[in-house]
């Protein structure tokens, strides 16, 4: 057609005779083929439209035989409140008495469900039905119980994380107490108490240390997850009170960490330095002292130790109970026979601890009372007296014999086991603790 056109445009424009109007004519025929052609040849071209039947859905819908319609299971965080029993929290997620005495009593030879504690997290997994699937509960960092059903019935474990325990060393100079100096240094207080335990048969850490005194530690770190949760033993500690040096190595002897100076003299002695771990002076022993409530003078044959009420009070010594009573102005007393010429009183408790009473027998360090104000006191203290052979003697001037040193044949073995632990304990660097120093320290979680 197009080919048509383009010979008929040259037969028009070349021919000899001067016809205007016919050119004309057969130009405008020209075009109007030109124009129908065109038109064609575009429609022909478009898009020829789809039908919806003829379109593949296959990419968006899903295969109805892949869709997952497996049971769902359903897991439950629950916060422990207080004094909420086992069996209150699992009624009150809808089990019923049956599943939940099954519970129990599957998990009874691994763990007592009687003992969870308030705020910590019990895990239930349920079922789509709502029944009973799994219980976990994390007792410490590392002990988490599992309880959990199968097809031979239900079935309890205890799940155990691997613990890392680091040997690390701390060393500083004691600013105010040797509580604050280890807490601004990074470490917890359960450190300083193994650390108080060793040297407290020569320091009273309240009366006795002094601003610029120092100490160096060794000692057991525990890791779970690489977060620190616990401390382990002492290996070796050193504290320098008034310019004179106490140095302490453990060492096993029995079965049991005990510690020794590096000669193999025992730090243990037969009492301690003070009944109560951490306390301050705040009357000592005099023969004539004006008593605040009697309002005239009179001897005063004991030492206050002012501390608040329920403070822990520890027997000094081994012993027998020969009084736990009322004893006047005493107050509530106990009074401890601990050989045949020593003998200990403790006046103002608030109360005794559990099992002390008349012919209970004691253990050095063990808890006796608690710190109050009965009897003619002005306010919470202890007042601890000491006697030997039946009279009152200033407990601050006695020396305390020790304990048995290592024997002959043990001090060999230990001189040879101490001799690195000892050099290591001399390159511990002592730094500053006061107030506005840094933790550097890897913080430890209490976890129980």
């Amino acid at each position: 057609m197009w080919h048509l056109c383009c010979n008929l445009m040259k037969v028009v424009f070349k021919t000899r005779y001067p016809v205007p109007f016919l050119r004309m004519i057969l130009i405008l025929l020209l075009s109007l083929i030109s124009g129908t052609y065109y038109l064609k040849i575009s429609r022909q071209n478009e898009a020829v439209p789809i039908s919806a039947a003829a379109m593949s859905v296959s990419s968006i819908v899903p295969d109805i035989n892949l869709i997952d319609r497996s049971p769902q299971f359903v897991r439950r965080q629950l916060s422990i409140g207080r004094n909420q029993t086992f069996s209150e929290l699992m009624e009150s997620q809808g089990f019923d008495g049956i599943t939940v005495n099954q519970v129990y009593e599957t998990a009874k030879d691994v763990y007592n469900l009687a003992r969870i504690q308030a705020g910590k997290t019990m895990t239930l997994t349920l079922t789509p039905d709502n029944k009973f699937e799994r219980l976990e509960y994390i007792i410490d960092p590392i002990q988490t119980l599992a309880v959990s059903t199968s097809e031979e019935g239900m079935k309890a474990e205890m799940l155990q994380k691997s613990v890392e325990t680091r040997l690390e060393d701390l060393g500083g100079y004691i600013h105010g107490s040797l509580y604050a100096s280890i807490e601004r240094l990074g470490e917890q207080d359960e450190l300083v108490i193994n650390f108080a335990d060793i040297f407290e048969w020569d320091i009273d850490f309240f009366t006795e240390l002094q601003e610029g005194d120092s100490f160096r530690i060794i000692y057991e770190k525990k890791y779970v997850d690489g977060a620190a949760y616990a401390y382990g033993n002492i290996l070796a500690a050193e504290l320098t009170n008034k310019n004179k040096v106490y140095t302490a190595i453990g060492y096993q002897r029995n079965g049991k960490n005990e510690f020794f100076s590096p000669d193999g003299k025992a730090m243990k002695k037969a009492f301690l330095a003070s009944p109560l771990k951490f306390s301050r002076i705040s009357a000592g022993f005099s023969h004539s002292r004006f008593h605040p409530i009697l309002k005239k003078r009179r001897p005063h044959y004991g030492i206050d130790y002012a501390a608040p009420t329920g403070t822990p009070v520890r027997s000094i010594g081994n012993g027998k109970v020969i009084l736990a009573g009322w004893a006047g102005g005493g107050g509530k007393t106990i009074k401890i026979q601990h050989d045949r010429e020593i003998a200990t009183v403790y006046c103002h408790l608030s109360k005794f601890a559990r099992g002390i009473k008349n012919g209970a027998g004691v253990s050095q360090g063990q808890v006796i009372g608690y710190v109050g104000s009965t009897g003619l006191a002005t306010g919470p203290h202890l007042d601890f007296r000491f006697l030997k052979n039946g009279r009152y003697v200033n407990f601050l001037s006695i020396k305390s014999p020790q304990a048995a040193p290592l024997s002959a044949a043990e001090i060999a073995s230990f001189q040879t086991a101490s001799s690195n632990i000892i050099r290591q304990l001399s390159d511990v660097t002592l730094r500053e603790a006061k107030e506005d120093m840094m933790a550097s320290a890897s913080p430890v979680t209490a976890i129980y």
